[in-house]
């Protein structure tokens, strides 16, 4: 297309072609003003700039006018429409030979997996009505593709099945799948009947399908248990309460044996109402292998409302047979006598001391030099008083002062003399004893180093 040559030089005018009496101005001036040829150039620059916008205004067009007068009429109204009907779904126009297998399922000619994706939407047509549903998957096999759908409801949100051949299928521009523009591993899905779930699609080959719903202020885990529509049925609840597992009872099975263990569960977190029923009557311990085990309570004992009681019936004991038997007490010891008609009595070695056959004290010591006692029973002490002079200190008093006792002794450094040992004053607390002789003198105090003393008190 031709265009518009500017004069060379990089004329412009002084103020643009805004000022339209400038020459007019240059004659009427006093003196007169010339004609400007840089003035003239300038104002030529701007025209022809201006001409050559507009040339280039026609594009491919041999002209503006031929450019316009493809979207234009000549009254000035477009010679098209603009509007344009835009839709959520694309309607596959060439799907043909669309054909019910079943209730969610449908065939149609040709391979189309590359358009109906799994999780895809679709829109159908049955009976005049529209059906929408979710592709679960879709197979190419002779000469036609075969559609798996799930999540079938109405235009209610109802939940519906492929009753007849669909008269015309469309779907959504949204495509799964790593290379898809919806998302991957969800999607939530808003039912009529049910509260909003996050469905969690199962990639094993369990076909198991869970999904996480929130409803009546609490978070369910549900499972869907429909076939043809989803029905998602609770397995697990947490609300305010803590954990509900009443939807999906655990079985012996559902939990490896040791696997909860003291870190994992704390303190008073189970009660004995939440642990898992047994056979009446009986006990809960450990067996050899120490595993919990129920325990049979035998003969002789019974277990009512947690008490456990004894019922076996126990003989007194004889000669030579064992049997039941009472513990005497001090004061039977002591006469050696039955206060009753109980079973045969035993006596405790705390209780034996009581026998009047029993001494109630005895020691041996040394009385020469330092005192000091080799051995003895209920005796704290021993006071040297002088020469052959002693006095035995009782750890426990004696009942009265009326007490029988047996006395001996020898003096070593005199072997073979002669001697007598007696008793001094008495009391309760304490007895004094007198060593003699074992000497060449018999009337003279001599200590002993070998003193033996035994007391009997009723």
């Amino acid at each position: 297309m031709t265009t518009y040559q500017r004069p060379s030089g990089a004329y412009s005018g002084a103020d643009g072609l805004s000022n339209r009496t400038k020459y007019q101005e240059d004659a009427a001036a006093v003196p007169k003003v010339p004609i400007s040829s840089s003035k003239i150039d300038g104002d030529f620059n701007y025209i022809i700039d201006a001409l050559n916008t507009i040339i280039s205004a026609a594009g491919s067009r041999s002209s503006i006018d031929d450019r316009l007068s493809v979207s234009l009429n000549d009254d000035g109204t477009l010679k098209a429409s603009v509007t344009v009907g835009v839709d959520d779904w694309v309607a596959d126009a060439a799907a043909s030979g669309l054909t019910r297998v079943d209730d969610s399922s449908l065939t149609l000619n040709g391979d189309q997996t590359s358009v109906y994706l799994p999780m895809r939407r679709v829109r159908m047509i049955i009976g005049g009505n529209p059906v929408f549903g979710s592709v679960v998957s879709a197979s190419y096999a002779a000469s036609v593709t075969t559609l798996v759908l799930g999540d079938l409801v109405d235009a209610a949100g109802s939940a519906t099945t492929v009753a007849t051949a669909p008269s015309a299928i469309a779907y959504s521009y949204a495509t799964a799948g790593v290379t898809g523009n919806s998302t991957l591993r969800f999607e939530q899905l808003n039912g009529v009947a049910d509260a909003p779930v996050v469905r969690l699609n199962d990639t094993g080959a369990s076909g198991k399908e869970y999904g996480l719903q929130s409803d009546g202020g609490q978070l369910n885990v549900v499972e869907n248990t429909g076939t043809a529509a989803p029905v998602w049925t609770t397995r697990l609840s947490v609300n305010s309460s803590g954990l509900d597992l009443s939807g999906s009872p655990l079985g012996t099975s559902s939990i490896a044996d040791v696997a909860v263990t003291t870190a994992k569960l704390a303190d008073d977190a189970v009660s004995t109402a939440k642990m898992a029923s047994g056979t009446a009557d009986n006990l809960l311990g450990y067996n050899g292998s120490g595993n919990p085990s129920e325990v049979t309570i035998g003969s002789g004992l019974s277990l009512s409302s947690g008490t456990l009681s004894n019922t076996a019936t126990v003989s007194d004991a004889a000669t030579n047979t064992a049997g039941l038997v009472e513990l005497a007490t001090a004061t039977e010891v002591g006469n050696e006598t039955s206060s009753g008609t109980e079973a045969p009595l035993a006596v405790q070695p705390s209780t034996l001391k009581n026998h009047p056959g029993v001494a109630n004290a005895w020691v041996y010591f040394d009385g020469t030099g330092t005192v000091s006692i080799s051995d003895s029973y209920n005796v704290s002490s021993i006071t040297d008083n002088g020469t052959g002079d002693y006095t035995i200190n009782f750890t426990n008093a004696m009942a009265d002062s009326s007490y029988s006792g047996a006395y001996g002794g020898t003096r070593t450094a005199s072997s073979g003399h002669g001697g007598h040992i007696m008793t001094g004053t008495r009391g309760t607390s304490s007895l004094q004893i007198l060593t003699w002789g074992a000497d060449t003198a018999w009337d003279a105090a001599r200590d002993w180093d070998r003193v033996e003393v035994m007391v009997w008190n009723s």
